[in-house]
């Protein structure tokens, strides 16, 4: 079966929160709208609709060192967050290499976090390392998920897989153990909270795909490499929080070699 990749991802809200306190410093930017998703651990939006996470203290903190408010918009489905950095409704967003953005948008060299996507299974199956592993399955996918670009391809009817689509993380791990699914493709961060918070710790899972997560600035902000730069120099007095280890130079994991997918440089 095949899902066209518009019903896939599937529609989004962009949700407006609140300015949170800055520095007095003079802001280049202006107030700055910074996309984010429903993705814990490193950004969600709280029970009183407010962000949340270790990328958002982090991100907190570097607008405090540059004396930009900020607010934060919430998106459910990427195809939205992308139209948004193209126009420049949002400015910012903290995301992997996207291939349609790249003539839209700027990425930064350092990395913020490890994204890492993996695949999932019931102890009575195998693992899933590589693209070829999964040809010929039923694999559960998130909608509103792009998975990096991956999405194309995971969809290609030559490559035989049936799409069983999750509406949520949790709906995704349910469809799992009812076996509705050989595997379900998720991150890593918001797959770990949803996994142990329902107690199935019998099911595992391998890495299929590591990217890191940098800042991207829209071209439509003025001085757009400039603003990049000013924020990754302001990581240099940030402390990694909860945990997050900042690195100078992004540090890639094994990649896949999949034709027809533009995936992170």
């Amino acid at each position: 079966m095949q899902i066209p990749l518009k019903q896939f991802l599937g529609a989004a809200t962009g949700l407006l929160f609140s300015t949170l306190p800055l520095s007095g410093q003079a802001c280049a930017l202006g107030s700055v709208n910074v996309g984010l998703f429903d993705f814990p651990p490193y950004y969600h939006q709280t029970d009183d609709a407010r962000p949340e996470g270790q990328l958002v203290d982090l991100f907190d903190h570097v607008m405090g060192q540059v004396g930009c408010p900020w607010q934060a918009r919430f998106f459910d489905s990427v195809p939205r967050l992308l139209e948004a950095m193209t126009s420049g409704s949002t400015q910012i967003a903290m995301l992997i290499h996207h291939p349609l953005l790249e003539r839209h948008a700027l990425f930064g060299t350092r990395s913020l976090a490890p994204l890492v996507l993996n695949t999932y299974h019931l102890p009575d199956r195998s693992a899933a390392m590589h693209l070829n592993d999964l040809r010929n399955r039923r694999l559960i996918l998130i909608r509103g998920y792009g998975y990096g670009g991956l999405v194309d391809t995971l969809l290609d009817p030559e490559n035989g897989i049936t799409a069983v689509i999750a509406e949520s993380h949790r709906d995704g791990f349910k469809r799992l153990q009812a076996n509705q699914g050989d595997y379900l493709l998720n991150y890593e961060g918001p797959a770990t909270e949803t996994r142990n918070a329902m107690g199935l710790y019998h099911v595992e899972h391998s890495a299929l795909r590591t990217w890191d997560v940098v800042f991207v600035i829209s071209r439509q902000v003025p001085q757009a490499n400039k603003r990049l730069a000013e924020l990754e120099a302001a990581l240099d007095s940030a402390s990694p929080p909860r945990g997050l280890a900042l690195t100078a130079t992004p540090k890639r994991g094994p990649q896949l070699k999949t034709p027809g997918v533009d995936g992170p440089p």
